[in-house]
Parts: C-alpha cells; sequence; structure tokens
C-alpha cells in the first residue's frame, strides 16, 4: 500500500471518512527525507501534525533533551524554507511543548522565525489545565505572530480533567473545533503503573465519562494513540469502539505508517474492542515489567529515538519509561524507610 501512496503529489488526497479524522504525529526529520514522508502520508488523507513535544526528547538525559528538540525544530525550519510552497494550503499542525517552559520559549522563537513562510492549520496546546492556561498560550501565539486555523488542546493531567467543564466552556469555538484527550500523560499524571492498556475496563471507565463532557460542549473528541504500532486488527477494533462510542466525528492519532494505513482500510466490519479486565500484578510483577521496559529502551537507545517497540511491535511511549522509573524509585524509597 505504502509504494501506491508513495506516487501521489502532496495535493491529491483521498476522500476523508465521515467517522473520523486521522492525525499523524510526526517528528521533524531531515527535510528530504521528510518530504518523501509526507508524499506517502499525505494521500491518505492524514493531517499532519509536526511533534515538538513528546517525540522529541531522550527519556534518558533533560540535557540531550534540549538538543533533540533544538534539532527538531532546525530541521523543520529548513523543511518550510525549502518546500513552504509545495506546503501553501495542507492541513499542517504543530504540537508545542508546556507552558513556562524554556523549551515552549525557543517554540515561539521558531514559529516568529517562519511566520511569514507558513499559517498553520493547527496548533495542538499541551497540558491545558485551566480557562487561564488556554489564555496565556493564545497571548503567546499572538505575540509571536503565528498564524493558524485551529487550536487543539489537550487535557492530558488530573487537574485538567478535573477542570475540563469550565475549560470547555471557555474555549472559543471559532477558534476551537476538536478536544484531545492523552492518556499517557494523564496516566503519568496520576502515578498509574502500568500505563492503562485500552482493552482494560479502568480506560474506559475514565475515557468516556470525557468523551461525553467533550461532545456535549459542541466539541469533536480526538482520542488517545493506539500502541500498537504495526497490527491494523487493533487500529480497526480500536475505530470500531469509537464509533460506537462517539455521537460526533472524532480524531484517530496515528504513530506509524501502518497505523494511517490501517485508518484509511477500515470497512466497518471489525469487531469493538472487548473490555476484560486486566491481571491485576504484585508489586514484584510490576518490578520485573518495569525493569523489561526500561532495557527496551536502552535498547533502543542507540537508535535516537523517544520510543521503544516490544516484541509485539508494542510502542511504548517516554511515558512507559518514565511510570515505571517512577514506580521502581518509590519501591526502592519504601524499601529503604522499611
Amino acid at each position: 500500500m505504502g509504494t501506491v501512496f508513495a506516487s501521489y503529489p502532496l495535493g491529491q488526497r483521498m476522500k476523508p471518512n465521515q467517522d473520523f479524522w486521522i492525525l499523524q504525529y510526526f517528528v521533524p526529520c531531515e527535510p528530504g527525507l521528510m518530504l518523501r514522508c509526507l508524499r506517502r502520508i499525505m494521500p491518505a488523507g492524514a493531517e499532519i501534525i509536526f511533534d515538538l513535544e513528546d517525540a522529541a526528547q531522550d527519556p534518558f538525559s533533560v540535557a540531550n533533551t534540549l538538543h533533540v528538540k533544538k534539532q527538531a525544530r532546525q530541521n523543520l525550519a529548513a523543511f518550510i524554507e525549502e518546500h513552504h510552497s509545495l506546503l501553501h494550503g495542507l492541513p499542517l499542525g504543530i504540537r508545542l511543548n508546556k507552558l513556562s517552559s524554556e523549551h515552549l520559549e525557543n517554540d515561539l522563537d521558531f514559529l516568529h522565525t517562519v511566520k511569514d513562510k507558513i499559517s498553520w492549520g493547527y496548533v495542538v496546546l499541551p497540558k491545558i489545565e485551566s480557562p487561564e492556561a488556554f489564555d496565556s498560550y493564545c497571548r503567546l501565539l499572538d505575540a509571536a505572530g503565528v498564524r493558524y486555523r485551529e487550536i487543539i488542546p489537550i487535557i492530558e493531567t488530573e487537574t485538567g480533567a478535573l477542570h475540563l467543564p469550565s475549560i470547555l466552556h471557555h474555549l472559543p469555538k471559532s477558534l476551537v473545533r476538536k478536544v484531545h484527550f492523552g492518556h499517557y500523560d494523564f496516566c503519568l499524571d496520576m502515578g498509574i503503573f502500568p500505563i492503562l492498556e485500552q482493552s482494560d475496563p479502568d480506560f474506559w471507565r475514565i475515557a468516556v465519562p470525557v468523551i461525553r463532557t467533550i461532545e456535549e460542549a459542541g466539541f469533536h473528541y480526538c482520542h488517545t494513540p493506539c500502541n500498537r504500532a504495526r497490527d491494523p486488527h487493533a487500529v480497526h477494533a480500536l475505530l470500531r469502539t469509537l464509533i460506537g462510542i462517539c455521537d460526533r466525528k472524532f480524531g484517530m492519532p496515528s504513530l506509524s505508517f501502518e497505523q494511517t494505513y490501517a485508518c484509511t482500510s477500515y470497512d466497518g466490519t471489525a469487531r469493538a474492542i472487548t473490555p476484560k479486565p486486566a491481571l491485576r500484578l504484585t508489586d514484584d510483577e510490576k518490578q520485573a515489567l518495569a525493569y523489561r521496559i526500561m532495557d527496551l529502551f536502552h535498547a533502543h537507545s542507540t537508535h535516537s529515538r523517544a520510543f521503544a517497540l516490544g516484541p509485539d511491535s508494542r510502542f511504548y511511549a517516554p511515558h512507559d519509561y518514565l511510570a515505571a522509573k517512577a514506580f521502581l524509585g518509590k519501591r526502592t524509597l519504601i524499601h529503604e524507610m522499611a
């Protein structure tokens, strides 16, 4: 399928699905490679979001994360400079770093330098926890002269979830159509380890009220990513589940070419996810799992990736690593205090 999509020009796109948007998250890389990747993705109907936050980090090193994010901005700046005439009118988005961080200041400096070359389809704002946080972002974007059509706020902390009704009431519908839920950061913020699987009823006990609240306020819901990077059946089951829950068109994020192609091949015949209680792990079992996750990340560290893939192509986000590390740290502290 990829070779077929690779032959399309950037502007020629498949008819979008009526039930969902495909939101392809993408880490900015070398400009020539980025153009080749976009030629594969764009015709599938995906809407590209360049990720300067979660995808551009080193979970092992705060110092190296600064370098990784700087390189991502430089790659994206070079890409826009070289190809901005091709990008005009395409639904390209950018995901920024959180408020009150050095990373966001650098993001805004970058956006200011390219403001005359590109008008963004989306600006994705992470960790929105209050109406005031949303307003602060908007003021910073305006001060930087950023041109954009739409903002997608992400609710991904306990505080954000608690304040969700007031946030939604405050959001201007002229700027916001979609509201994203991020369960990876939500679980990390709540101290949940392991990160909840989407086959776990506990996941849907959290997600369904969020979906209902977002839709009842008149917005479209954007889901959290599927962690099966190369399994089209898992993507199809998740899509079927969301179509059964959501009353409005929703956003389906994609983390890989394979997930994007799985979305385009969805034909409505898949079975929905059957939630099943996850095995409740003992603390010793959690400890063994935490070490396995950390070993996976260390094995992938030579590839300069912010993620790891398990033997079954399960996608492990940096949040999985950080949650494992936090669990082991707490366990060590408990043993030291005993």
